[in-house]
């Protein structure tokens, strides 16, 4: 029952923001990290006013470990403070993949291609919770 409220809420809140659209340009670094090739997309209002950013990384699914969703979560999503973050799953038939939102990493998800929106939760959805120590606790 936890599981399905965590995972309802979090799918309300990714749709009211994803309404919100977005469009921008992309970041970059050269340090071997996941977050090297991720696509930064301004959140804007219904008039047209950026209120956030969000992010999302293209990575096959056999490279994203939890040591590399902690990496991350707490080296690149919550230094940027972006409004949400998807890793989608290039290896997968379906769209499938990892949503980060403050307080909560769910892996194993259903994600659109370009990260704007959570489709909702696959049968074998694991959620973590981020510890103080800067390691992802899995959630049961």
């Amino acid at each position: 029952m936890k599981r399905f409220l965590l995972a309802l809420l979090t799918f309300i809140f990714v749709i009211s923001l994803a309404a919100c659209g977005g469009d921008s340009g992309s970041s970059s670094s050269s340090s071997g990290h996941l977050y090297d090739n991720a696509v930064v997309e301004d959140v804007k209002s219904g008039s047209g006013e950026v209120i956030g950013q969000y992010a999302y990384i293209k990575a096959d699914s056999a490279d994203v470990s939890i040591e590399d969703l902690a990496d991350v979560y707490f080296n690149y999503f919550k230094e940027n403070e972006f409004n949400w973050l998807m890793i989608v799953y290039t290896d997968k038939d379906e769209a499938e993949g990892c949503y980060m939102i403050s307080g909560i990493v769910e892996d194993h998800v259903g994600v659109n291609d370009d990260g704007q929106y959570i489709l909702g939760a696959e049968d074998n959805a694991v959620y973590y919770v981020p510890s103080e120590d800067g390691t992802l606790s899995e959630f049961e």
